[in-house]
């Protein structure tokens, strides 16, 4: 069920992200930019973490609720490869007292089938042979985004597409384990599945527990937080967005989730002596 929507048209009314940037880091990260003297947190993730649509996202409201200076170094449509060896992001994850990096799809990071735009990893660059091997039949300067590409490959050869995932897999957990050891600080993982179902989709063939195993034991905690029956109900209520970013905003976390996401973080964080 959809809930009540909250409409904002770009410009003056439109919501304000008060971007901002760090060090010399080529990447807009939600602001408004934080202190890195004091003691903080930092949150690494893609458009979820950003919050996107959402006046104040799970960082910041973890931040009200303990007290410590959350770093939100979000980025809208990254992946893992958008953020791993960037020397900025790493450095201020050096100085943090923990890390709570977002799993970001395995789809999304460059691999032996496909090359990925570096920073918006959501954007399909070009087919490495072994596609163009694997699937003949299609005309690869028709993609332009991963998306698009996937599903296509799905639909084209169902088999196929199954050694594409899990070529994503690999590549992705090996860039995800290389990123916690360069952190060199307690890293959290945050798990946002989507629902099978919801806003239409099918279950997520990229993520499942089996991946995120060899993770658990090389971070401090894993949390996995899905989306509450109230969470779904109210829909987009309390987004702002403009009318064709509905389909967007609908599959984003609203305001209540990210206030469950916060509550969840916050008691691990504490279980662990972070906080």
């Amino acid at each position: 069920m959809v809930g009540e929507m909250t409409y904002e048209h770009n410009g003056a009314s439109a919501l304000d992200y008060l971007s901002c940037g760090y060090g010399q880091s080529r990447l807009s990260f939600r602001g408004p930019e934080r202190s890195l003297d004091a003691p903080y947190g930092v949150f690494i993730g893609g458009t979820e973490t950003y919050g996107k649509f959402v006046a104040r996202p799970f960082p910041a409201l973890l931040e009200d609720q303990t007290g410590l200076t959350s770093v939100n170094l979000g980025v809208i449509n990254a992946g893992i490869e958008t953020v791993h060896s960037d020397p900025t992001v790493l450095r201020i994850a050096r100085g943090a007292a923990f890390v709570v990096l977002q799993v970001m799809g395995p789809q999304y990071v460059s691999n032996a089938f496909y090359s990925v735009h570096p920073r918006r990893n959501d954007r399909f660059i070009r087919a490495k042979p072994p596609l163009v091997a694997l699937y003949p039949q299609l005309d690869f300067t028709e993609f332009h985004f991963v998306g698009h590409l996937l599903s296509s490959l799905r639909r084209a050869s169902p088999q196929a597409f199954g050694r594409v995932v899990l070529e994503c897999r690999k590549a992705w957990l090996t860039s995800v384990i290389g990123m916690i050891r360069r952190v060199e600080r307690p890293v959290v993982l945050l798990w946002l599945p989507h629902v099978a179902g919801q806003t239409g989709r099918a279950a997520d063939p990229f993520v499942d527990e089996q991946l995120l195993a060899p993770l658990r034991k090389r971070s401090a905690g894993l949390v996995q937080v899905l989306p509450s029956g109230a969470v779904q109900d109210v829909g987009t209520a309390g987004m702002v967005f403009g009318a064709m970013e509905a389909f967007a905003a609908a599959d984003l976390p609203n305001p209540l989730m990210h206030g469950l996401i916060a509550t969840r973080l916050k008691t691990v964080l504490e279980d662990l002596g972070m906080v």
